[in-house]
């Protein structure tokens, strides 16, 4: 019986030790990675505890090796353009004339300058008409002259794939420089959600109204003076609408921006004489009102949550524009990012490659430890932090995520890259635990080598034992 009090004595003074977090960690991202889907890819992870002062490195794999990083760097983008112009500021549009309106009549020209905003949808566009109207303009007696000077023309325009993703930036833009086009029922056509005169367009394929597949149409454009021609090549069913596979691009921001205007300011009563056409505006002028766009804020939100590579093309152009590289291309915009990566975020000379910003560039080249180094940076910038995490997909609040919730206690935010063709899946973000308070960033970047892999197959599986390990 001693001996038996003695025994459980002895059991009951043995210190238990639970695993610690980067044990879990460990444990959980290993035992995924041990599936077969990961034998043929190539993995940069880093998942580090943080805070305004210093941060603890939990798990790592390849932390320096160099990846595709695809839409991560979109982030990278949205500081530049923060510490350049501050949260707050706002693209400015110009319409001017070379002479005064008198008698409600503009006997001259109206002159659009472009100030590079990549924000104005339609919504701004009948704002901007009505600010004219409610001066009194009834008529234009001249030319709608679009001036586009402040930035160079995108090279190599996709007039064959013209998909909605390979729009180009503009100095002057509406509706991010894309179309929707929709199925008219009633006639089997092919429509313009918005009729304008800019746009032509006819099919060579059938429209299937009760196909439940998709056709996987491929428009291409035919550029013409005043309109573009789009040819839709295939069939076309219901699917391929809801898929965006009718979302096309624009082959010039500025006529199609001109266009809208002229069509607008005819609906609300101002009749214009003139033709559209480009030009300059002229030494001496007359302002007649600048338009104010979205909060900088809001279009940083718009270009992270959604991955709009028109908004980051036209943005990178910005960060050159404002520092008087004019006409603004993307050489000089990149070149100013990747300064302001050494500067600020303290990445090493020749250690990283950017050749564009919006991440379409199969020549752009990130670490995971660099990304963490970014995130890390932006929660230690009060003045920026809610900006930059809340531009951020917060998981359960976003359709396109539904199938990928963590825990209650965890609030997650991500930031996804997919160049699903060349095998690139990434996923940056961090997690805040409720329950203990404490913040964690991760970074994972995966290069399929040998296949496909579309949007969260390689990424969403090692997110889901991240929650696991950080879970408690």
């Amino acid at each position: 019986m001693r001996f038996r009090y003695l025994f459980t004595a002895l059991l009951f003074s043995i210190p238990v030790f639970a695993a610690s977090l980067d044990e879990q960690l460990f444990h959980h991202i290993k035992y995924q990675l041990s599936e077969s889907k990961y034998e043929d890819v190539s993995l940069g992870i880093v998942v580090d505890k943080i805070s305004r002062f210093k941060k603890k490195r939990l798990f790592e794999k390849n932390a320096k090796e160099l990846f595709i990083p695809a839409s991560t760097i979109k982030p990278l983008l949205s500081l530049a353009v923060l510490d350049q112009f501050g949260k707050n500021y706002k693209f400015k549009t110009f319409l001017m004339s070379d002479r005064k309106i008198k008698n409600d009549v503009l006997d001259g020209n109206i002159y659009i300058k472009g100030m590079g905003d990549p924000s104005l949808q339609r919504e701004d566009l009948e704002k901007i008409v009505l600010k004219l109207k409610t001066m009194g303009l009834s008529r234009i007696k001249g030319d709608v002259v679009y001036d586009t000077t402040l930035f160079k023309n995108d090279d190599h325009p996709h007039y064959k794939n013209a998909r909605y993703y390979n729009a180009p930036s503009g100095a002057l833009s509406l509706d991010y420089n894309q179309l929707n086009f929709v199925i008219d029922s009633n006639s089997k056509a092919i429509v313009s959600e918005f009729p304008t005169s800019y746009v032509e367009i006819s099919i060579e394929g059938d429209v299937l109204l009760n196909n439940t597949h998709q056709g996987f149409p491929w428009p291409a454009i035919e550029v013409k003076q005043y309109s573009d021609h789009y040819v839709i090549h295939g069939d076309v069913t219901p699917k391929d609408q809801d898929n965006r596979f009718l979302n096309v691009m624009v082959s010039r921001p500025g006529l199609f921006f001109s266009t809208q205007f002229k069509e607008l300011c005819t609906k609300k009563g101002i009749e214009i004489t003139g033709v559209i056409r480009p030009g300059v505006i002229p030494k001496s002028h007359v302002v007649l009102l600048e338009y104010e766009g979205a909060k900088l804020a809001s279009i940083i939100k718009e270009l992270n949550q959604e991955s709009n590579n028109v908004v980051a093309k036209i943005l990178n152009k910005d960060l050159a524009a404002f520092r008087g590289k004019v006409p603004a291309d993307k050489a000089s915009g990149v070149a100013i990012l990747r300064q302001f990566c050494k500067q600020k975020l303290k990445f090493k000379e020749g250690s990283f490659v950017l050749k564009d910003a919006s991440g379409l560039s199969l020549e752009n080249r990130i670490s995971a430890d660099q990304l963490s180094l970014m995130l890390q940076y932006i929660y230690k910038k009060r003045r920026i932090r809610e900006v930059m995490i809340t531009s951020f997909v917060k998981l359960g609040e976003h359709e396109k995520y539904k199938h990928l919730i963590p825990p209650d206690h965890l609030d997650v935010y991500i930031k996804t890259g997919t160049l699903a063709s060349n095998g690139i899946n990434s996923v940056i973000g961090y997690v805040f635990n409720n329950n203990n308070g404490e913040v964690y960033s991760f970074s994972i970047l995966t290069d399929h080598q040998t296949n496909v892999a579309y949007k969260g197959t390689l990424t969403y599986p090692i997110l889901r034992s991240l929650f696991l390990g950080l879970g408690s």
